[in-house]
């Protein structure tokens, strides 16, 4: 006893467990198996053998719908003793011991405060055997220190897990984030390999609260969690970094491979827009900065900080872009050089609502689409083009809080927004060209 609660984890434990049990008792093998009541399964977590069989799968689960005898003994609580010898054996059980060449199997419940917490099964390839009361005794009593072991490491797993964990949204939290990223600087230090942090942060996530309350805000932030545990690998961490923030941690994972990630998780977030009690369906946007290891920092507050920079240099540009990645849209940059003054009241409008600049963009596209088709001239096409990324300017008189709530807007509010062409002509009227 004293043995088992000094040791350093739940396998030593039941390894000298198993070791005491089946030299004390005499028989061929013993094992361990913890319950995995969630998946409905045991799984062997030590084991003895007097001699070698052959005979290995710790770690592996089982499923209890195959093992009819553990099932019973684990709601009974009581043991049970099968011997090779008895004519009423059941058939699965007597091919199993035949397979293996047991002539007995006792399986006495792990018992503890809450419950069995598993099996502690012995096995006798020598011979058929009858455990007198004290044997039994013996046998029952260590499987209920094996039980109160396996009880007390499933309890700190428990709080390990709640330490860990975001309560909100049962990702991992801002402290465990932090320590997974230090091990993962460590690992990718020792193998000389590369890693990719990524930040996000909901777009406009203060209108969703001061819209519909804090209760829905978090209803849009488990959403979010869910959404990002979902398109992310296993290997992956996702931690709620803080308020509508996340952290996510990406082994061996190049900026391309990260980029292609938040693409696929910008495309879902489009997917998946928020519905409200009342029906409507609000889009979801995020920014993301990237910082990759070793390029952007060896240390972790060194990548957290080039990330965040990178975040926040995504929110300047007006939300819904990544900072960090290579340009995808060549264009654009061509663009930006080319328009001077009115791509600078473009990105200003941009700066205030990013859906802006999407839609102008694509209204751009179409109108030059018709434009090539009834053949107009290249001089008037640039008009054309240039009409098309300016005909939305007057938005950047518009109040963000009207242009981004994330409702209906109310009639006043809808009056002010039907303003914004006016205002735009006035911007473009005495500009030359």
């Amino acid at each position: 006893s004293r043995a088992v609660a000094s040791a350093a984890s739940l396998e030593d434990a039941l390894k000298i467990v198993t070791r005491r049990a089946g030299e004390t008792l005499g028989v061929s093998e013993c094992v361990a198996y913890e319950h995995l009541a969630d998946s409905d399964a045991i799984v062997a977590r030590a084991m003895w053998e007097k001699s070698p069989t052959g005979w290995n799968r710790l770690g592996e689960s089982q499923p209890l719908s195959s093992c009819p005898t553990d099932r019973a003994v684990l709601a009974s609580g009581r043991p049970t003793l099968q011997n090779i010898s008895d004519p009423e054996l059941d058939a699965d059980s007597r091919t199993e011991m035949d397979e293996w060449g047991e002539k007995s199997c006792l399986t006495v419940p792990m018992g503890s405060v809450d419950g069995p917490m598993g099996l502690l099964v012995f096995w006798d390839q020598e011979r058929a055997r009858s455990f007198p009361d004290d044997e039994m005794a013996l046998a029952t009593g260590l499987g209920e220190l094996a039980g109160e072991a396996v009880h007390s490491a499933k309890l700190l797993r428990k709080l390990r897990r709640l330490s860990e964990t975001d309560p909100l949204t049962g990702l991992a939290n801002h402290r465990h984030a932090l320590g997974v990223l230090a091990t993962e600087v460590a690992r990718a230090e020792r193998g000389g390999t590369q890693f990719s942090v990524v930040m996000l942060d909901i777009d406009g996530f203060k209108l969703f609260n001061d819209t519909y309350g804090h209760p829905i805000g978090d209803v849009v932030l488990r959403q979010v969690a869910g959404l990002l545990d979902e398109n992310t690998r296993t290997c992956d961490v996702v931690g709620r970094y803080g308020g509508d923030e996340f952290l996510l941690v990406l082994p061996e994972t190049s900026l391309a491979g990260a980029d292609a990630l938040i693409d696929k998780i910008r495309s879902t977030l489009r997917e998946v827009p928020y519905v409200t009690p009342t029906g409507d369906r609000i889009p979801i946007h995020a920014s993301f900065g990237i910082a990759v290891y070793p390029h952007d920092g060896l240390q972790v507050n060194e990548l957290v900080v080039a990330a965040d920079a990178n975040l926040y240099a995504s929110k300047r540009r007006g939300g819904d872009a990544v900072t960090g990645t290579p340009e995808v849209h060549p264009e654009q940059e061509h663009e930006q050089g080319s328009f001077g003054l009115l791509e600078s009241l473009v990105s200003a409008v941009d700066n205030k609502d990013s859906y802006t600049r999407h839609h102008s963009d694509e209204v751009t596209v179409y109108a030059l689409a018709v434009a090539d088709a009834l053949g107009l001239s290249e001089s008037s096409q640039r008009v054309v083009r240039v009409a098309g990324m300016l005909h939305d300017v007057g938005k950047i008189g518009i109040p963000d809080r009207i242009l981004r709530k994330p409702a209906a807007l109310t009639p006043a509010e809808y009056e002010i927004v039907k303003g914004h062409s006016a205002l735009g002509e006035a911007l473009i009227a005495a500009m030359p060209d």
